[in-house]
């Protein structure tokens, strides 16, 4: 009893303070909507807006108000906000889809492709699958330096849901789980990424991916074996413990790209690597 009552009292004093801090986000929102207001001033009242409460329209104007300024990475930085207190997906994809344009517009095609990806799970949508294809279908590896920066990045966007990982094409023979010579080349760049000191305190799983040729059965197990390899070669290359490894096989059930050319199969033959708690 005696915490129940402690609970509701918490909450009857807490509760004006929540909304002093939504009246005074609403205040300073409408402040920078006045005629007049310069573009700087207009920033900065949105960013005490949202520092107030978090709220779509306001990080959605700040992302607008941000490309204005010509700064398109924080612009990008606020569209996230945004994307993630959108009451539905049609508006979540949209913000995401605009900050990855502004990730990839400041030359940063990785976070515009991790973003992107985002979008595209939470709402399909042919353009933007095409302009993931584009960033994608060029890239030939990604640098262990790159791979840490955007395990980083992934790690600072937790309170905006986001999943620290980062997709890798370390390719394989065809139909087997061996190393292609461009595949240890990246599984490689992965073990030397792992390293950071940053990173010792998680769990890293590896989740295996196939194109959608072929049987479920047969895919599925190709997948699992195929992030076992890399598994086995990041503990005997690099010693991480085993413990710390986690691995799973997807088989062709979650495809970025859903159609059927070449491009679209490669791309999707890959291996998720995630940070774990």
């Amino acid at each position: 009893m005696r915490t129940i009552i402690l609970s509701v009292l918490i909450f009857l004093l807490a509760a004006p303070v929540w909304g002093n801090s939504t009246n005074r986000s609403e205040e300073l929102y409408r402040r920078a909507a006045e005629p007049g207001i310069g573009v700087d001033e207009k920033a900065r009242l949105l960013e005490a807006s949202l520092d107030a409460a978090l709220s779509y329209a306001a990080a959605f104007e700040l992302g607008r108000t941000y490309n204005d300024l010509g700064k398109p990475k924080k612009a990008a930085a606020a569209f996230e906000r945004a994307a993630a207190v959108a009451s539905d997906p049609a508006r979540q994809s949209k913000a995401l889809s605009i900050a990855a344009r502004l990730y990839s517009a400041s030359g940063d095609t990785l976070e515009a492709a991790a973003v992107y990806k985002r979008a595209l799970k939470i709402r399909p949508s042919p353009d933007v699958e095409q302009q993931l294809r584009e960033l994608e279908k060029n890239r030939i590896g990604i640098s262990a330096s790159d791979i840490a920066i955007s395990l980083k990045r992934g790690l600072a966007k937790r309170s905006l849901g986001v999943q620290p990982s980062v997709d890798l094409r370390i390719n394989f023979d065809i139909d087997s789980d061996t190393f292609s010579a461009e595949g240890l080349k990246q599984a490689t760049e992965l073990g030397q990424a792992l390293g950071d000191a940053g990173f010792a305190i998680y769990k890293i799983k590896l989740v295996g991916h196939t194109d959608k040729r072929g049987t479920d059965s047969h895919n599925d197990r190709l997948s699992r074996q195929r992030a076992e390899a890399v598994r086995n070669y990041l503990a005997q290359k690099f010693g991480i413990t085993v413990e710390r490894l986690q691995t799973d096989g997807k088989g062709k059930r979650e495809p970025i790209f859903m159609g059927d050319t070449e491009d679209d199969y490669t791309l999707n033959r890959r291996v998720e690597v995630v940070l774990v708690e």
